[in-house]
């Protein structure tokens, strides 16, 4: 779950992720990457990873909702 473009770089930086490189480990496989809003999800796209999870209200609860709709549907 990614709040901002700033905290998802910082996670990219931690794990040597550079922009346009995709992952070439097993850091996706089974996993559902959340974004709050299109502005960080793009700066996620733009390190090659999809998204699984976007908020519709730019907030930490209206992600959340989105998380859980997401869950039950499973």
């Amino acid at each position: 779950m990614f709040l901002s473009s700033s905290t998802f770089k910082a996670f990219a930086d931690s794990i040597n992720l550079s922009e346009n490189e995709g992952i070439k480990r097993n850091y996706e496989k089974n996993k559902v990457i959340s974004s709050i809003e299109s502005v960080t999800t793009k700066t996620i796209e733009k390190y090659g990873l999809k998204i699984g999870i976007e908020g519709k209200k730019y907030t930490e609860e209206g992600l959340f909702q989105e998380i859980l709709q997401y869950v039950m549907s499973e």
